[in-house]
């Protein structure tokens, strides 16, 4: 058998297990057309894009096992110097998850969009090393703390901001909850929750994803979500649905 020969076997083996690089390979070397070999690189991308899928929700589901419990030192007293509640902020958070975090693949960034008319919308950017990156958006309204200036408020809002997108994220429910708002938030109606379970199961979400999304939106059901991340929450369905329909479109 020339070497040539077994080249071509080869690729056909992978061919048959559903890898579109061993049919490009095929294709090059049959001098096919600049046509075919576009087709054919389009579905290796998209190939390798639903490949490291896989390996980030594998990783993910990895890391979740592994999340430490974020230890609460940072205390809040009132003026009297009586402790009011421990809290862990953002560097915690980070410390405390950077081991499994890089030890599982890995890393993630913040970006900060400033709001018309105050407050601030922050998304965590989460990257596996397989190469595929997943976003979550947290959107802090207008803050105000005490005695503070302009500058200061939008650090307040950055801050809450990067926190519960990481915790989101990751979906680290261990996390604390921060109690310097005491007013309850309004939760979706009884027909918001229906609709939302719909999509959650035509999204596919596996028990991990939906305690990262219950995480998110800091409820502990589906009922318990506040109205405020509900368009959110299902926005990010809808996108999974999408996205899993494009997938089974894919060769297997």
């Amino acid at each position: 058998m020339t070497e040539a020969l077994a080249k071509q076997e080869s690729a056909a083996v992978e061919a048959q297990q559903g890898n579109p690089s061993a049919l490009l390979q095929i294709a090059v070397e049959n001098g096919a057309d600049v046509d075919k070999l576009a087709k054919l690189m389009d579905l290796q991308e998209r190939w390798d894009a639903k490949q490291a899928k896989r390996a980030f929700d594998e990783a993910m589901a990895a890391m979740q096992r592994d999340i430490p419990v974020i230890e609460k030192k940072r205390e809040v007293r009132n003026r009297n110097g009586q402790l009011l509640y421990k809290h862990a902020n953002t560097d915690d958070i980070s410390t405390a998850i950077r081991p499994v975090e890089h030890g599982n693949g890995f890393s993630h960034r913040f970006d900060f969009e400033p709001l018309d008319g105050g407050g601030c919308k922050t998304t965590c950017i989460v990257r596996h090393i397989g190469g595929h990156e997943e976003k979550t958006t947290v959107t802090i309204p207008a803050t105000s703390g005490n005695n503070t200036n302009a500058a200061q408020n939008r650090g307040i809002e950055m801050q809450y901001g990067m926190k519960y997108s990481l915790c989101g994220a990751y979906g680290i429910t261990s996390a604390d909850e921060d109690t310097d708002a005491n007013v309850p938030a309004e939760t979706i109606t009884p027909d918001q929750a229906k609709h939302l379970r719909q999509l959650v199961s035509k999204a596919r979400f596996d028990e991990t994803r939906q305690e990262a999304m219950l995480a998110y939106a800091g409820a502990d059901s589906i009922d318990t979500i506040p109205t405020a991340a509900y368009q959110e929450i299902c926005d990010a369905c809808l996108k999974a649905i999408k996205s899993n329909q494009a997938n089974d479109e894919l060769p297997l």
